[in-house]
């Protein structure tokens, strides 16, 4: 009986409600030790720190033994286990590794042509791909060419750079961890795929299509700021016959190879988009660069898309290296760096990226309109910081997420000691994950330059799990080939339907036990900041608690202070982790409640009251014969 209303004390007991309601606030206040009070409806949370979301599922770890070693490309196989090739001693030749997501060695550093008289420029720029059986298919451009095969004794003088193609399957070794037989796992051996005709052709890149076809894409001829370069393609089958020859897409341009090289991705339709970057120069001096783009199809080789610009340089900055991805929808995602915030002093230059939708335009042949295509606005991704951001690559996973990497690090003075940075992008375009460290600042430099065998840091993505591949010369001047693979938790814990005792029938006075399971799988919870809030307004002022952790249990727990008759308690509880995640279990914002009863039940109090009655009745009865009597 929340209400008892007796006539002659009307207005007294309105008084004492009005107090009681007071003395229930006042009470609270003196009962709860170390409880802080907060007007809002959740916790005000202290600002996240990203870099505490890092786990390190493979520390940063050396791949490489000969300390000449450049030019990484990665690829992820349909099992998820990663395929790395690179250039080694001094560019003489082509090495190979096979890891898995965690970063266990399944084959080790082998040499795919160890010829005994290597010649310096036989490797350089390699780039890798799988098809759908695991099939590993590599091209690279070369000064020479070794033979004959499989003894590789030695080598041939090409009257300039050829592309070479060469194919493997890996999964003919054993994968015990140590170096493969390169000739039992090779398939096809080093071939030249473009024309032999005394001009260079080089920085080629290969994309396979979901029919197994190898579709490669390169630079021709060039000289730089005097002869300018053209852009050839062509498309083989899985066995390396040439199903569309080599053919020249598009010419007439100025470009550095070394900050430009054409990417390639193909679509599910086996269209292929090339990207690549023009510049302007005045004698040996360049001016601007600029990215371009054109769609092909991958069957007759006509140009559906022409060149048309994607980014606008004023005639002023440089965008430079973009690094591109397509996703499950054929969107393509684009990663560069530019020269907009550059100065002498800090050599700052910042990561941008963009996504664009081919299939918007009418493919027609003509250039098309960035506007038309462009699904994501240019944004910038790295901190504008003064630092030097450059050198990005970019990963999309299956959910059309964009995983960008990049190398970070001071200029001026204080440059040649770098990092390697991440930042996450959703399919919307939103920074999910804004720019963090993932390795620290030095004692490498994943920066250093070895003219054309140089590359962006490699990124791919596999069961969450963030790969990143990457040359590195450390302070004893070694150039290596580096692995780290990390994952983010970005997952709050998980909060469980929490229970508190007494479960009912809670009197006046009685403090309230909350009970509740929490958990997390990845960083932890964070003990400190694990809270229990409770409201006697419905949600308006709220009251916190820090719970903790009873060990025999395995639950999380808290006490409500004691309450007044009549007194409605809400409660909800947050949990942080020790990513900085963040989760709250409040009954989808219904709270949960439990009333305070009377000291006494009713089903006590209702038949006191009624026995009362009964006797004030009796009382009233004898008093009034009496009376009568004495009348």
């Amino acid at each position: 009986m929340c209400h008892l209303k007796i006539v002659r004390v009307k207005i007294a007991m309105k008084i004492k409600l009005e107090v009681k309601s007071s003395l229930s606030v006042l009470l609270t206040l003196l009962l709860m030790v170390g409880i802080t009070i907060t007007s809002t409806s959740l916790l005000v949370q202290p600002a996240k720190a990203i870099d505490d979301s890092v786990i390190f599922i493979k520390e940063l770890t050396q791949l490489s033994t000969g300390h000449e070693e450049h030019a990484p490309s990665i690829v992820l196989d349909h099992d998820s286990n990663l395929h790395a090739v690179w250039v080694g001693n001094n560019s003489r030749n082509l090495y190979y590794m096979m890891v898995d997501d965690h970063g266990n060695i399944l084959i080790n550093e082998t040499c795919l042509d160890p010829n005994p008289n290597a010649y310096s420029r036989h490797a350089k720029r390699p780039s890798i791909d799988v098809d759908s059986n695991n099939t590993v298919h590599i091209v690279f451009h070369g000064d020479y060419a070794y033979d004959p095969w499989p003894n590789y004794t030695s080598y041939i003088n090409l009257d300039a750079q050829e592309v070479f193609y060469l194919q493997l399957n890996p999964y003919l070794d054993d994968m015990d961890g140590s170096m493969a037989d390169y000739v039992n796992i090779t398939v096809v051996p080093e071939t030249i795929i473009s024309v032999d005709d005394g001009i260079k052709s080089r920085a080629a890149n290969i994309a396979v299509d979901s029919a197994d076809n190898l579709h490669v894409a390169w630079f021709d001829d060039g000289r730089r700021w005097s002869v300018p370069f053209e852009l050839h393609y062509l498309v083989m089958n899985q066995t390396g016959h040439a199903n569309l020859p080599e053919i020249n897409v598009t010419a007439g341009f100025l470009t550095d190879p070394d900050w430009g090289e054409p990417e390639i991705v193909v679509d599910s339709n086996g269209n292929s988009h090339v990207f690549f970057v023009t510049e302007a120069w005045t004698n040996h001096t360049r001016q601007y660069r600029d990215i371009y783009y054109t769609m092909i199809n991958g069957t007759d080789g006509t140009v559906l898309i022409n060149n048309t610009q994607l980014t606008d340089s004023n005639r002023t900055w440089r965008h430079t290296r973009p690094f591109v991805d397509i996703d499950s929808q054929d969107m393509i995602h684009i990663a560069w760096h530019d020269s907009r915030f550059y100065s002498n002093e800090t050599g700052e230059h910042e990561i941008f990226y963009m996504k664009i939708d081919p299939y918007l335009d009418d493919q027609n042949g003509n250039s098309t309109d960035l506007e038309t295509i462009k699904v994501v606005d240019e944004m910038q991704i790295s901190k504008n910081d003064y630092w030097r951001s450059y050198l990005a690559n970019i990963a999309v996973d299956k959910e059309d997420v964009a995983h960008i990497a990049w190398i970070n690090g001071p200029g001026g003075e204080d440059g040649g000691v770098t990092e390697i940075s991440y930042a996450r992008v959703n399919s919307t375009g939103e920074m999910i994950i804004p720019a963090t460290s993932i390795t620290p600042l030095g004692p490498l430099d994943f920066a250093y330059w070895s003219g054309s065998s140089s590359r962006n840091p490699e990124i791919v993505v596999a069961n969450g799990h963030i790969i990143i591949v990457d040359m590195a010369q450390d302070s004893a001047d070694y150039e290596d080939i580096w692995l780290t693979i990390v994952q983010f938790d970005i997952t709050p814990p998980d909060i469980g339907v929490p229970t508190h005792l007494p479960p009912a029938n809670i009197s006046e006075g009685q403090p309230v036990r909350v009970l509740v399971n929490i958990t997390d799988s990845e960083k932890g919870v964070n003990d400190d900041k694990v809270i229990l809030s409770f409201s006697f307004d419905n949600g308006t002022f709220w009251y916190n608690a820090k719970m903790s952790y009873n060990s025999s249990l395995g639950l999380y727990e808290a006490v409500v202070p004691p309450q007044f008759n009549c007194t409605w308690v809400s409660y909800k509880i947050s949990a942080t982790d020790n990513a900085g995640n963040t989760a709250v279990q409040d009954n989808n914002e219904l709270y949960y409640s439990y009333h305070v009863i009377p000291e006494f039940p009713t089903f006590i109090i209702l038949p006191l009251i009624m026995l009362l009655a009964f006797i004030t009745t009796a009382l009233a009865k004898i008093r009034w014969k009496a009376k009568i009597k004495i009348t």
